[in-house]
């Protein structure tokens, strides 16, 4: 040991004083460095060490710390023991230690030694290039809750904590979200770090994630909280074997939001959408040798997404569509009134056949009025309802039994044929029904007061549908009276008449229709 006198000093005796270290009475300290052992530069930062109990006592009498690298470079550092943390503080805030691996070493006496494990000193980044991963982008969406998203290209190792908050909005307030390393902070390199981020109150629009490291300074990453996708209500488009053109109406929301539309066989053009965002106009083109049954997927790429939408079954190829080739009506063979060729009586049964392309066992025939709002009368192939009926001759060959009555006077009756999923075939015009009256007889009435005028009765059906009669197809007479029911005949009507004399006995007479201008010829005679 050395001693010295403590007392009063002698007189005539100057002291000499002597300035030495501690001699630390044991062995050199085993130190191993922790897993967090990624440091900054220019940073202090602690480092978790692993010390037996019995030298972690005395490790602050170590002294001389150098940073050691690989080339035999020996930097000097300042190291303090942290007592309540089992680790030690390195401080690089003044000290100019470049990026590299390190070993960390010490004097125990006079004697050096060297810490087990590296030291890896990294720069803090700047985040220039972070980004949101693409496919993380796109699950950013507006009001869906928690999302975990994932940052990359930067090193994230020093990374303390991020918030986020919304751009150009003077209220908001920055809100902190949890963040993973993969690895955990200050144990090494790592390009990707995963956040999640609930957007259970965010609205659309720009945001900015705040990523502060461990010098405290923040740095702004910006993203996007993306609206609801666009919602297409009625897929697929059906489209028959062949069609290679089509117009369709998408409906749904948010329709404003797509870009462009991907179809495989085919492409797909959208046009402008509507007002409200819940109508817009698709033109297909689509390969003609599509085979039937076939079902495409529609790819829809929408503002501020990466990946496109897949809308499954979004166009579906069937059968070809029915097509009626032609179709003859029979005509009443004892029509008291003339009709013309494309004119069906009113009020009657009557018949057609009609020649059907791509016919099949489930088609079904529907007549109706075109562009009225009417009745529509269907009718299964193969199917009777009393005097009703449609039924398969040929391949292509229907037979068709139907009541006129079931439709106002001037319908044009149209016949379209349906085959399911396969759609329906164009409207087949089969004429246009017109109410005349049924004439059975016209009786003389007694002689006339005036030689010049001719007093007869009709006897016959739907009389009221008379408006004028003559002998001459130029020259009618108004029907003054209305028809009167015959007494014990449910259906029988009589009307009286007031004409000129016939010019002779075998001349013919014309009725007017009412609302018609024209004559039609009967086969009365007086």
């Amino acid at each position: 040991m050395l001693c010295g006198q403590r007392g009063p000093l002698p007189p005539h005796t100057r002291a000499a004083y002597v300035w030495a270290t501690r001699i630390p009475n044991t062995p050199a300290p085993e130190i191993k460095i922790g897993d967090a052992n990624y440091i900054p530069s220019n940073q202090n930062t602690a480092v978790p060490v692993e010390v037996p109990d019995t030298e972690w006592k005395y490790l602050q009498r170590a002294r001389a710390w150098t940073l050691a690298s690989a080339d035999g470079r020996k930097l000097p550092v300042k190291v303090i023991k942290l007592g309540n943390q089992r680790s030690i503080e390195l401080n690089l805030q003044n000290a100019e230690v470049p990026p590299a691996d390190y070993q960390l070493s010490a004097f125990w006496d006079w004697q050096s030694f060297t810490a087990k494990g590296h030291i890896y000193v990294r720069p803090l980044s700047d985040f220039g290039q972070t980004r949101l991963m693409a496919s993380s982008q796109d699950l950013l969406v507006s009001r869906t809750g928690k999302v975990p998203v994932t940052l990359e290209g930067n090193d994230f190792e020093f990374v303390t904590k991020v918030e986020i908050e919304k751009l150009n909005d003077k209220f908001a307030a920055p809100l902190v979200v949890p963040f993973v390393l993969p690895q955990g902070v200050r144990q090494g390199p790592q390009d990707k770090m995963d956040v999640q981020v609930n957007t259970i109150d965010m609205d659309p629009g720009q945001y900015k994630l705040i990523v502060t490291q461990v010098d405290g300074k923040t740095h702004n990453v910006d993203l996007k909280i993306l609206p609801a996708p666009p919602r297409i209500a009625n897929l697929p488009v059906v489209l028959n074997q062949g069609v290679s053109k089509m117009e369709f109406t998408l409906k749904g929301q948010r329709l404003d939001l797509l870009k462009r539309l991907e179809l495989a066989r085919g492409s797909a053009e959208l046009g402008m959408v509507s007002a409200d965002q819940t109508e817009r106009p698709l033109r297909l083109k689509m390969a003609k040798d599509i085979a039937p049954g076939t079902s495409l997927a529609l790819k829809a790429y929408t503002e501020g997404r990466s990946e496109p939408l897949t809308f499954s079954d979004a166009v579906r190829i069937v059968g070809p569509q029915p097509e009626i080739v032609e179709a003859r009506v029979s005509q009443p063979v004892d029509q008291d009134v003339q009709l013309e060729g494309t004119e069906l009586p009113g009020g009657m049964y009557l018949s057609a056949m009609m020649r059907v392309r791509h016919l099949q066992s489930n088609s079904v025939v529907k007549l109706g009025c075109a562009g009225q709002d009417s009745p529509v009368v269907s009718l299964r192939l193969g199917e009777r309802k009393g005097a009703l009926s449609f039924q398969q001759l040929t391949a292509d060959q229907v037979f068709l039994s139907f009541d006129t009555g079931e439709w106002v006077n001037g319908c044009v009756l149209g016949a379209i044929v349906a085959n399911g999923s396969e759609g329906e075939s164009g409207s087949y015009p089969l004429g246009r029904i017109v109410r005349v009256p049924k004439i059975e007889k016209l009786e003389q009435a007694e002689a006339a007061p005036d030689a010049n005028e001719f007093r007869a009765s009709l006897t016959g059906e739907s009389l009221e549908t008379i408006e004028k009669t003559g002998w001459r197809e130029d020259e009618g007479v108004p029907v003054a009276g209305i028809p009167l029911a015959v007494p014990g005949e449910a259906t029988k009507q009589s009307l009286e008449i007031r004409l000129p004399p016939p010019p002779d006995p075998h001349a013919q007479l014309y009725v007017w229709l009412r609302g018609e201008s024209k004559a039609r010829a009967t086969k009365i005679h007086p």
